[in-house]
């Protein structure tokens, strides 16, 4: 990382102040360290892309382990239906995750189940699924995004970590009125189900896409490294409309141990 980082014209000094002050800062994560630190904000994007950019591995994202499928491949299996018929599924998609691998999964579920060319998946999914980054995202997919310049993968160039960090947002650059929130709030109040997987139920993340809010009971979250008493907290915050799992399931487990989402 420190390489690339010093091939973008960050200097060794600057490198060792960003790594210094986040390593001492107690944050929790870059994201949440530059919210405050307004004024590493450049070279903690690039950071941020240089660390995940190595994680976009195609062949990773389709690989079978000991457990079985991975929870990705479980909620395609149970949406798969004949192509004419994939609009019948009613899914929408928040993600506070900067990753691509939802939606290159499904891209490349939907051209080997269906046979179908690369372009006709891409439309499929755009069509039928709304996926919203709302933290933005490791650059546009060329196929899904049209334009878009970086690939699903593992290279970590200048190039395509500059790409990566110029679409990154985290939360003190976001105005809460912006469009994308607006677009979220829409599809949480809207939802007939709601599911939070791998959700950290962060309270600035919960208010700004409406699940403070609810006016529904019919949401579902998981609890993966939480305790009791942050389950609590996060019950109390959503007004105990929220069934979270009390065993501590991770993504696929929680999916397989509660009729969520049909399955």
């Amino acid at each position: 990382m420190h390489r690339t980082l010093s091939d973008m014209g960050f200097g060794s000094s600057r490198t060792e102040e960003f790594v210094y002050a986040l390593s001492h800062s107690g944050s929790s994560s870059v994201d949440a360290f530059l919210e405050h630190r307004t004024d590493f904000m450049d070279i903690g994007k690039a950071a941020i892309a240089a660390a995940l950019i190595p994680f976009e591995n195609e062949i990773a994202l389709h690989a079978l382990n000991d457990s079985g499928p991975s929870w990705l491949a479980m909620l395609f299996n149970r949406m798969s239906v004949h192509p004419d018929k994939w609009g019948n599924n009613k899914l929408s998609v928040i993600t506070f995750n900067y990753d691509r691998s939802f939606e290159q999964f499904f891209l490349e579920a939907l051209q080997n189940a269906f046979n179908l060319p690369p372009a006709t998946a891409a439309d499929l999914l755009r069509s039928t699924v709304d996926i919203i980054h709302v933290h933005g995202r490791l650059g546009a997919l060329p196929l899904l995004d049209g334009g878009g310049i970086r690939p699903y993968t593992t290279n970590v160039t200048e190039g395509t970590v500059r790409v990566a960090a110029s679409a990154i947002q985290v939360i003190s650059e976001k105005d809460p009125n912006a469009d994308v929130f607006s677009r979220a709030k829409g599809l949480v109040s809207g939802a007939e189900e709601i599911v939070c997987l791998g959700f950290g139920y962060h309270s600035t993340n919960m208010e700004r896409i409406g699940l403070t809010t609810l006016s529904t009971f019919n949401c579902w979250g998981s609890t993966y490294g939480m305790t009791e008493a942050e389950r609590q907290r996060v019950n109390r915050q959503m007004s105990n409309r929220i069934k979270l799992d009390a065993d501590g399931w991770d993504a696929r487990n929680f999916l397989r141990n509660h009729h969520v989402l049909g399955m």
